[in-house]
């Protein structure tokens, strides 16, 4: 119901808050000579028994209330529609805004899985060909001249007693670390100790009274080979600190050093597996 037909109802109630039968008993009982006599020809010329004033009146207020009810109601409505209306506007476009953004980053996941899958496969394919990547792996035997080095425990732990640790006369897996440490960054081209080959993979770690070298135990006397530039790893073993940490020992605990320049060293191969990593077609995304 609209506003205006609501205050048409209100108008027309008010203006005729009594019932037109209420008019006409009245002027019949004003024209008749007795009560009873008005009442009896109210009641033929109306056909009905004619409301009291206070139903009348109870009536005109409820017919009040009910029209004012109505008109709050549809003016509530009307609010709550024209809200509703907006707020779907803003959802339809807060919607439109997200599937637009979720297709643009869909679109540059596709890019990059793309530029991956291209890096991926020129990467493998470059690293297959590549003979350098096995030999700097220490994946194949390698020759070539270089020094050979020799340490050995003391032949007497009787310094290693007197200073009170047995172990200090003994060549220790930190012994062999330093100088294989000190030997790659001399530039050795491959190094290995008792004929195991050392890789990016090994290891160098005591167990017990063992030292175990690609998880192989070793025992003394270690030798310790490393192919490159001789008198370039002869100077860069000196010089280095574990070379005088080596020193200390062997004079103080009696640990037995010797170094010797090589013409022709062999080292075996490495025992570790060249793994490359390569995009599974029809894998999932």
């Amino acid at each position: 119901m609209s506003s205006d037909a609501a205050l048409g109802l209100l108008r027309s109630l008010v203006d005729t808050a009594l019932d037109p039968s209420y008019h006409e008993a009245a002027q019949q009982r004003a024209d008749a000579e007795s009560p009873e006599e008005g009442d009896q020809e109210t009641r033929h010329s109306s056909g009905q028994r004619p409301m009291s004033n206070a139903r009348r009146i109870s009536t005109a207020v409820v017919l009040l209330v009910a029209a004012a009810t109505t008109v709050t109601g549809a003016i509530a409505l009307r609010q709550i529609n024209a809200g509703s209306s907006l707020q779907r506007q803003e959802l339809r476009q807060r919607a439109e805004s997200q599937v637009i953004a979720t297709d643009k980053k869909a679109s540059t996941v596709q890019d990059l899985r793309a530029e991956i899958a291209r890096a991926s496969a020129g990467l493998g394919s470059a690293a297959a060909t590549d003979s350098a990547v096995p030999q700097s792996a220490g994946l194949v035997p390698l020759q070539g001249s270089g020094i050979r080095l020799v340490l050995a425990d003391a032949a007497t732990t009787e310094k290693a007693q007197r200073a009170g640790d047995e172990r200090l006369s003994r060549v220790l897996d930190t012994d062999l670390q330093s100088v294989v440490n000190a030997l790659w960054a001399a530039g050795a081209q491959g190094v290995a100790i008792n004929g195991q080959r050392l890789t990016s993979l090994s290891a160098i770690r005591s167990a017990g009274d063992a030292i175990l070298v690609n998880y192989r135990p070793l025992s003394g006397p270690y030798t310790v080979e490393a192919v490159g530039p001789q008198q370039q790893l002869a100077d860069g073993l000196t010089t280095s600190p574990a070379w005088a940490d080596l020193q200390a020992a062997a004079e103080a605990y009696g640990i037995e050093v010797d170094q010797q320049s090589a013409s022709v060293l062999r080292l075996p191969a490495g025992e570790a597996v060249l793994r490359y990593s390569r995009v599974v077609k029809g894998g999932a995304p």
